[in-house]
Order: C-alpha cells, then structure tokens, then sequence
C-alpha cells in the first residue's frame, strides 16, 4: 500500500473527494490503477471515487486505458491540455511549499 500523506495540492485545494483522486493520480501518474485501488489509498468508498473519476474523464483529465478481468484501469491523460498544467501546478505547489517551511525552520 501507498499511504498517502497531505500532500500541497490538497493542502492548497482541499480535501474534497475529487481533489484527493485527482491528486493520487498526479502523484502516481505513471501507472494505471483500478477503481478499488484508488479508493483504498485514498480511504475514500468506491462509489464516491468512482463518481469522482467519471467526472475527470468527462473533463479529459482522466482516461480509461484498458479493462483488466472486471476492472476498468485509469490513468492521467498526459496529452490532455489541463492534465499538463495541474502537473505543473502539482510540481510548483511541491516547490513553494517546501521553501516556505524550509524559511519557516531558518527563522
């Protein structure tokens, strides 16, 4: 299992459950992952993570990459426009974040 800690997209964007699913799969966005597997690393229920990534999809970020027995298997779409940027925005958020507690230790 991956435990997730807060991470500053959630910190910036709150805890909403689309932002938690939309933020595992900026964080683990080299892979492709079931619906079940993201509702336990998220502890979110399967329904609401499913509701959540019907929602990514309808909005590109999201896609379907293959069914592997009953599960549907989804991924970021990195081809995606919006997906590019909340990458970029993930990766920004890291850095600003890091150095304001890294100020915030020095001071």
């Amino acid at each position: 299992m991956m435990h997730m800690e807060k991470s500053s997209f959630i910190e910036v964007f709150g805890e909403s459950p689309e932002i938690r699913v939309l933020d595992f799969f900026l964080t683990f966005s080299e892979f492709d992952y079931p619906i079940k597997q993201v509702a336990t690393e998220i502890e979110a229920g399967w329904t609401t993570v499913e509701n959540s990534i019907k929602v990514l999809v309808k909005k590109g970020i999201l896609k379907e990459t293959r069914e592997f027995g009953k599960a549907k298997l989804f991924a970021l779409d990195k081809e995606n426009k919006i997906a590019k940027a909340l990458l970029k925005i993930d990766l920004e958020l890291s850095f600003a974040l890091a150095e304001k507690s890294t100020i915030s230790v020095i001071a």
